[in-house]
């Protein structure tokens, strides 16, 4: 959508636009160089960690207290929301949530699981003082984390939350 919204409304032609979006990209590169390597760090700590997890244990734990799937859903994005308050990037929150819920071989939804994985995330990234976009708009505007993350974005996340874990749990009545 970057791309496209920069060949569109750049002022020159298209190829003018696509020279412009291709030298402009390639000489803030090495800007990124830090972002790109914490995805990748985070990607391979989450991907180990979750070899880690007890799998078998987590699967008869949640087959003995017998919660449904919609409820697993908003466990995983409060469990997300919580841990990356506490400094855990939400990347690494959704593997190991998806690789603990894969692995033990809970049953549920494929789209139930990324639904709640991508709300956790989304809000995570809102939320958390940690997450990158809260620090680059924190800088922009010179406030606090807290009055950024929770006091302007927490009413947000908290209404996001509250209407997407009823359907969730609607969903998760149903099957």
């Amino acid at each position: 959508m970057a791309v496209i919204w920069v060949l569109l409304t750049e002022g020159r032609s298209f190829s003018g636009n696509l020279k412009s979006l291709a030298r402009d990209g390639f000489r803030t590169l090495p800007d990124s160089t830090s972002e790109i390597c914490l995805i990748g760090a985070s990607a391979f700590l989450g991907l180990t960690v979750v070899e880690m997890l007890p799998a078998e244990k987590l699967g008869m734990l949640i087959e003995h207290v017998s919660i449904g799937p919609g409820v697993i859903a908003c466990i995983i994005i409060l469990l997300m929301t919580l841990v990356s308050q506490l400094g855990l990037s939400p990347m690494i929150g959704a593997l190991l949530c998806s690789g603990a819920i894969i692995s033990s071989g809970i049953d549920m939804p494929e789209l139930m699981l990324m639904l709640a994985l991508m709300c956790g995330w989304s809000g995570s990234m809102l939320l958390s003082p940690f997450a990158s976009t809260l620090a680059i708009a924190t800088g922009m505007i010179g406030k606090s984390p807290r009055d950024v993350g929770l006091r302007w974005n927490g009413p947000f996340i908290l209404t996001y939350y509250v209407i997407v874990m009823t359907a969730l749990l609607i969903a998760g009545a149903m099957l």
